[in-house]
């Protein structure tokens, strides 16, 4: 799978006012705008280019921030989504409408450790619970069913990043990360029917594995107000199924 993804957040500290507080709760809304060609498998062939997706989630968030003394802290983030765009098989002029919704549950803690004036390491853990409901649809003569797609997932790394330094005026901040992923459960269902034949079947995917990742990036402060940024990530399985993965990330962030 190759694709695109940008989109744009915006939310508020919601409680409480004082700035120097340990908590922070608050609220978020997102858009997702995420387009991709598929290839894989097929009776005929082994990488064949099958067809392509676009769809867009709409997330609504809640979360909590406590920083104790001691500089320790943990993140715990509730989302809501809808989701709908449309999918497109290379064998079909037809694009059935994709429908659904679905919810995160996360939680990260992180201890920031001040090596030197230079460099700071952070080491983090973090633990996430995903749950999407597609709804079901018609694909030319096929009827698909979706059932709930559940999965779990616990990640374990650090952050290396360099104290802001200045370079003609700008500030900047490179970091490194390093990841294991370990996705515990994976599970998803599709119930299909073939209208004119009467075929039924039942799919159902199961998995497990884990994966690690690497990334490298730098955080630039263009004012007090906003900062630029930009990370590419290297992701390789470990499991049986050894996948490798690319991406690249960069956007802007507005604070006020």
């Amino acid at each position: 799978m190759e694709g695109h993804v940008k989109g744009i957040q915006i939310g508020a500290d919601l409680w409480p006012a004082d700035e120097d507080s340990s908590h922070k709760l608050g609220v978020y809304v997102g858009f997702l705008d995420s387009n991709a060609n598929v290839s894989g498998k097929t009776i005929y062939t082994s990488n064949a280019q099958l067809g392509s997706y676009q769809l867009n989630t709409y997330a609504t968030g809640l979360y909590w921030r406590y920083t104790a003394t001691q500089g320790w802290y943990t993140n715990t983030t509730l989302q809501l989504a809808r989701y709908s765009g449309q999918v497109e098989s290379n064998n079909s002029t037809r694009k059935p409408d994709i429908h659904g919704r679905g919810q995160i549950l996360a939680f990260e803690a992180g201890y920031p450790r001040v090596l030197n004036e230079a460099l700071t390491l952070v080491p983090r853990i973090s633990v996430s619970w995903q749950k999407v409901k597609l709804d079901d649809y018609r694909y030319d003569d096929l009827n698909v069913n979706n059932d709930l797609d559940n999965q779990l997932t616990a990640s374990a790394g650090a952050r290396l990043y360099w104290n802001t330094m200045t370079i003609s005026g700008v500030q900047w901040s490179p970091f490194l990360d390093a990841e294991l992923n370990n996705q515990l459960t994976a599970r998803d269902r599709n119930n299909v029917s073939v209208g004119s034949t009467g075929y039924q079947d039942s799919l159902l995917t199961s998995y497990n594995g884990s994966a690690a990742k690497i990334s490298g990036g730098v955080t630039v402060k263009l004012n007090d107000y906003t900062n630029y940024y930009i990370k590419v990530d290297y992701q390789n399985g470990l499991s049986e199924r050894s996948e490798k993965t690319w991406q690249g990330t960069t956007g802007v962030s507005l604070y006020w």
